[in-house]
C-alpha cells in the first residue's frame, strides 16, 4: 500500500476535531501517519490530541506558537519529513470518506506529470447533513488564473513528494503566504512544474459552521474592489515575483506557458504591460472569469 503523511493544523477545534481524525485514520487501502501542529489552542483540543495520540500510534502532535491557519499549515510542510510518497492536507472539522486517499491516488498514478490532485466537496452542516456540492464546474488548473482567484481548497489537496520538496526548498514569505493562503502557493507551484488533476467527485464532508478557521469566502466584486482601495495592491505581480524570485533557477524547467503568464503579470507594474496583457491573445484565450472586471482591477486598482 502507499504511504500518505497527512498534515492537519488545528486551532480551537474541540467540536469536531476527534471526528475528523477518527475518519483520517481510518482511510482504506492506504498507509497513513497523520502529522497535527496545534497553533496555540485555548480550548480543550490539545487534550484531545493527547487523548487520540495515546490511542494512535501513527499519530504525530506538534505544538507551536500561533501563526494562523496559513503560515501553520506551511510550517508543517516544512517540518514533515519527505519520507512518504503521498502528502494530504487536512482541515480539523471536516469528515473524510474512506476513499478519499485512495481515489486521489489513484487519479495522481495515471498522469505522469502529476503533482497535484484537488477535488470538490460536499458541504454539510454542523450537524454533517448535505446541502449541495460546493462547485458546479470544474475549475481552472493553470497559473494564470490560480494567481488571480484559487478555486483548489487545501483540505483537498494531495501532493507527490517531488511537489513537497521543491516547496519545502523554496519557501515563499510570510506576507504572500498571508495575503494569499497556502493552497493558492502550493497550487501556483505544481502548475508551474507538472500537472493538477482535478477530481469532481468529492470525497469531504466540508463542514460549515459560525467557527470555521477558514471558510467559504462569499465576496461581491464591489467589496473586492473596496479592498483594494485601502492599499492592497500589486495583488498579481507581486504573487508572480514571488514565484520567478524563489525558481530563478528552475525557470527552464517551468512550462512555457506558466512562465508566459508569470511574465505578463511581472509587467503589470506599468500601464503599458496592463494594456499589453488585456489586449493579448493569451488573455483572451485563457482567462476564466468576467475580463471587463479584471480588466477594471488591474488598470485602477494594481
Amino acid at each position: 500500500m502507499k504511504s500518505v503523511f497527512v498534515l492537519l493544523s488545528s486551532y480551537n477545534g474541540k467540536l469536531y476535531i476527534e471526528e475528523q481524525i477518527e475518519s483520517i485514520l481510518s482511510q482504506e487501502g492506504v498507509n497513513v501517519t497523520l502529522f497535527v501542529r496545534d497553533d496555540n489552542s485555548s480550548d480543550e483540543t490539545l487534550s484531545i490530541l493527547d487523548k487520540l495520540k495515546s490511542k494512535y500510534s501513527n499519530m504525530i502532535v506538534i505544538s507551536g506558537k500561533n501563526l494562523g491557519a496559513a503560515r501553520s499549515f506551511m510550517e508543517l510542510l516544512y517540518q514533515v519529513p519527505d519520507t512518504s510518497e503521498y502528502y494530504a492536507l487536512a482541515d480539523q472539522d471536516d469528515i473524510w470518506e474512506p476513499n478519499k486517499l485512495v481515489s486521489a491516488i489513484e487519479m495522481l498514478e495515471v498522469k505522469h506529470n502529476a503533482l497535484l490532485y484537488s477535488s470538490n466537496q460536499k458541504i454539510v452542516d454542523s450537524d454533517n447533513r448535505y446541502k449541495q456540492d460546493r462547485y458546479s464546474f470544474i475549475p481552472p488548473l493553470d497559473v494564470f488564473n490560480i494567481i488571480d482567484k484559487n478555486y483548489l481548497s487545501g483540505c483537498t489537496m494531495v501532493l507527490k513528494k517531488e511537489l513537497l520538496i521543491r516547496i519545502k526548498e523554496n519557501k515563499p514569505s510570510d506576507a504572500i503566504i498571508v495575503n494569499r493562503m497556502h493552497d493558492t502557493w502550493i497550487a501556483a507551484v505544481a502548475a508551474c512544474f507538472g500537472e493538477i488533476v482535478y477530481d469532481d467527485n468529492a470525497y469531504i464532508h466540508y463542514r460549515q459552521h459560525e467557527n470555521n478557521v477558514v471558510g467559504i469566502r462569499k465576496t461581491t466584486f464591489n467589496k473586492r474592489i473596496l479592498t483594494k482601495m485601502k492599499g492592497k495592491n500589486s495583488y498579481h505581480k507581486d504573487f508572480a515575483d514571488e514565484l520567478l524570485k524563489l525558481f530563478s533557477c528552475d525557470k527552464v524547467y517551468i512550462n512555457d506557458e506558466s512562465m508566459q503568464a508569470l511574465q505578463y503579470y511581472h509587467n503589470c507594474s506599468t500601464f503599458v504591460g496592463k494594456i499589453k496583457l488585456l489586449t493579448s491573445s493569451f488573455f483572451r484565450k485563457n482567462y476564466f472569469r468576467n475580463k471587463a472586471q479584471f480588466g477594471l482591477k488591474l488598470l485602477m486598482f494594481e
